[in-house]
């Protein structure tokens, strides 16, 4: 049984993860007081202590996951890669909440609009829709975005359109038009990409990172020596990638 669950929205679909004790006041928690049902994978934090609002992790897959008809089993192309995979990994009790203390969205491209890159204000729609149904349980001051190639691109673009909303982002083999530099410079950014990718030649996460060092910013730049463009599976299996958030 998969742990997330298959949403419509007006622009795009998406799979949602939750942790079991979403939904739940803090003094309803429940903590595991006994052995996982799964041994934790390696991306796992152990953190001792559930938040009372949970962060949230939006995650924008690459061109090869793009719904290929308009049905909502098409949301398991994206299980594929990324987060929508690693969470899968997770245990079905109580105690994946202290490895992954996130929710997750990881919405879909529809297939009618092939490969325009994700559009920023359906985005925006869908999330400020989702964090204001649940509201009570969301932390707005973490919220987070990552993707991979076509994703990663929509990571930059998404952010620079409203960077308020985002407390950090980590985008994977993609890249930006350095013109949004300004627009991206306050937002905590940490970049990968394969030195060997020939589908989303390095040069392209050069540019933009290039530019932010240019405008005074501290950035995290993570280049892959032997990699090709599947840089994303050794970040999202590095917990180190998770504390950032």
């Amino acid at each position: 049984m998969s742990l997330q669950v298959p949403v419509t929205s007006s622009h795009y679909n998406y799979l949602l993860y939750t942790p079991f004790n979403f939904g739940k006041k803090q003094s309803e928690y429940v903590y595991s007081t006994s052995t996982p049902s799964k041994p934790a994978p390696p991306f796992a934090l152990n953190v001792s202590t559930l938040p009372e609002r949970w962060p949230l992790i939006m995650f924008l897959h690459g061109s090869d996951e793009t719904a290929k008809a308009k049905h909502i089993s098409q949301l398991d192309r994206i299980k594929k890669h990324g987060i929508p995979k690693i969470v899968e990994e997770l245990p079905h009790d109580e105690s994946r909440d202290t490895m992954f203390p996130f929710v997750a969205i990881s919405p879909q491209k529809g297939y009618q609009s092939g490969y325009s890159g994700w559009n920023a204000t359906y985005l925006y729609s869908l999330l400020t829709e989702f964090v204001s149904q649940y509201q009570e349980f969301i932390d707005t001051n973490r919220i987070y975005l990552t993707g991979i190639s076509m994703g990663g691109f929509g990571t930059f673009r998404f952010a620079a359109s409203y960077p308020q909303i985002f407390a950090a982002i980590v985008p994977i083999c993609g890249g930006c038009d350095v013109k949004n530099a300004e627009r991206l410079k306050d937002i905590p950014i940490w970049n990968f990409h394969g030195e060997k990718d020939d589908i989303v030649p390095i040069s392209e996460s050069n540019k933009i990172m290039e530019a932010l060092i240019g405008l005074g910013k501290e950035v995290k730049y993570t280049k892959y020596e032997y990699l090709q463009h599947d840089s994303w599976t050794v970040t999202y299996n590095n917990r180190e990638v998770f504390e950032f958030f």
